[in-house]
């Protein structure tokens, strides 16, 4: 069911257009890309903070508070081009033995980013705590996975 869903995209108005125009193609690819910067650069930017690596005086929560918009742009971004992409050629992605994970490596990372927020935003004071620190350090490494699967989907 959930397969003939996922090939079904292939079939639709925009999949089928996106398929013949390599340019088309081209520019979704671009404004995924665009929506992974703004989604991973401002998740580094915020648990790098947290770590006390960057903007080692400034308030996390005021960082985090900052960029969350740019967090939620960049997912919003990611998902709408990810799946004109896949509408584009959906047997290639179902087929992909790493498309699967990627998506839920994705999931993981975007969780532990969102689980990041409230717990830095119950301070308004510089301080971190040790579970902050541990969800950014894991978060950095799961979003570290997160594009070297995505770069290893599109190899594939």
């Amino acid at each position: 069911m959930f397969e003939d869903l996922f090939l079904s995209l292939g079939d639709t108005g925009v999949g089928l257009f996106l398929a013949a125009s390599t340019p088309s193609f081209a520019a979704v690819q671009s404004f995924h890309l665009l929506g992974l910067a703004l989604l991973g650069g401002s998740a580094f930017v915020t648990n790098l903070t947290v770590l006390r690596v960057v903007f080692r005086k400034a308030e996390p929560a005021r960082i985090a508070a900052s960029l969350f918009p740019l967090f939620l742009t960049g997912l919003a971004t990611m998902v709408v081009s990810g799946v004109l992409l896949v509408s584009a050629g959906p047997l290639k992605y179902w087929l992909n033995p790493l498309f699967g994970p990627k998506l839920l490596v994705l999931l993981f990372a975007v969780i532990a980013q969102l689980l990041l927020y409230p717990v830095l935003l119950r301070w308004k004071v510089q301080k971190t705590t040790l579970l902050s620190k541990l969800i950014a350090a894991a978060s950095i490494l799961i979003w570290i996975v997160v594009a070297v699967i995505g770069r290893w989907v599109g190899l594939i």
